[in-house]
């Protein structure tokens, strides 16, 4: 049971190319969604972009600090992020939304 819930665990990263080269994210684990849902407003983009953002190796670019609330973690994406323009911050937030999506069953089929 242990090792099927290390590989769960285990987060794959898929590459952003529209967002930029080097630019990669996974999706929200259940619990960053529990935590999203307490959120407010503009916190919740930052948390999500904090949360999904990493490097190539699946590292997380925004490292939760010890001790941080929520609210500190938000502030600090969104200090980071003052300079990005709006556009390639949606463009990450649909590839985050494109992780979850399920192939309609025709596609499935023709592959």
């Amino acid at each position: 049971m242990i090792t099927v819930l290390d590989r769960l665990r285990k987060r794959r990263c898929y590459p952003v190319p529209e967002a930029g080269e080097g630019i990669f994210v996974r999706s929200l684990t259940r619990g960053e969604l529990i935590r999203l849902g307490a959120l407010e407003g503009d916190d919740k983009t930052d948390f999500v972009i904090g949360c999904v953002l990493v490097t190539e190796a699946g590292e997380p670019v925004f490292p939760k600090h010890t001790n941080e609330t929520d609210a500190e973690f938000c502030a600090r994406v969104k200090a980071a992020f003052l300079d990005v323009d709006t556009e390639t911050v949606a463009q990450i937030s649909a590839a985050v939304g494109r992780i979850g999506k399920v192939p309609p069953p025709e596609t499935l089929r023709k592959n």
